[in-house]
């Protein structure tokens, strides 16, 4: 089952936050030059400790990490997951069998086709030339590269114009098929999760085939210790 789970980043927790924190995260999050993105990331990195923690059945604090080699957090066994967060909101996919990777964007982030050049592969260019200009597709595209990009667990570091998705409409139904080379050929299996609101998001898994499932989405609050569903 792949979960993927919304949290809004209340800061009331902020006090509570620090206690379930490694050194190390305290450490990261203090090389922040703002105060607004120091307590963002305190306040998500302790709701995903809990989060993580409820799956487990350990104590939020004694989830210990690893890192592969370009940083990106994993656990010795049992689950997969990964977290983005974007301005008050951050969102969290946890699969069991995967290697998974996931983006959200709020509307806050505006790209325009010349940011967006070290982006797109040589047929997305072509196509966004025959088409009028529409921000939110470049939004939507940015979003499901960087889930795949966090899936194959480089992040950045990997080309994104190596990387074809095209400019499909926002479909929450439907796997779609995405094969990357990087040594040798990689296949993902990639889907848009519908949120409230002008949050754009979207999840990776690293598989050759489409799951027989849909994610299941929910919605965690840190005041209350729960998540709720959000499906229809």
């Amino acid at each position: 089952m792949l979960e993927i789970v919304e949290i809004e980043m209340e800061h009331e927790f902020l006090a509570a936050s620090s206690v379930f924190l490694s050194e190390a995260e305290t450490a990261r999050a203090n090389l922040f030059k703002f105060e607004l993105l120091r307590e963002r990331y305190l306040i998500c990195h302790a709701a995903l400790r809990i989060i993580l923690s409820q799956r487990l059945q350990l104590e939020p604090e004694d989830i210990s990490y690893m890192v592969n080699d370009w940083g990106k957090p994993r656990l010795s066994e049992g689950l997969y997951f990964n977290i983005s967060h974007s301005d008050e909101w951050a969102v969290v996919a946890m699969e069991s069998n995967h290697e998974v990777g996931v983006d959200i964007e709020t509307g806050s982030l505006k790209l325009n086709l010349s940011e967006m050049e070290h982006v797109l592969s040589q047929a997305e260019l072509k196509e966004i030339g025959e088409r009028e200009h529409d921000p939110s597709a470049l939004l939507r595209l940015w979003v499901r590269k960087e889930a795949v990009l966090k899936a194959l667990g480089k992040g950045v570091s990997y080309d994104p114009r190596q990387i074809t998705i095209g400019f499909p409409q926002p479909d929450s139904k439907q796997w779609r098929r995405v094969q990357i080379v990087d040594g040798e050929e990689l296949t993902f299996q990639l889907i848009d999760i519908e949120l409230e609101g002008d949050r754009c998001c979207a999840v990776a898994l690293r598989c050759d085939n489409a799951p027989p499932y849909m994610p299941v989405v929910s919605r965690y609050s840190v005041k209350s210790n729960r998540s709720t569903s959000t499906m229809p």
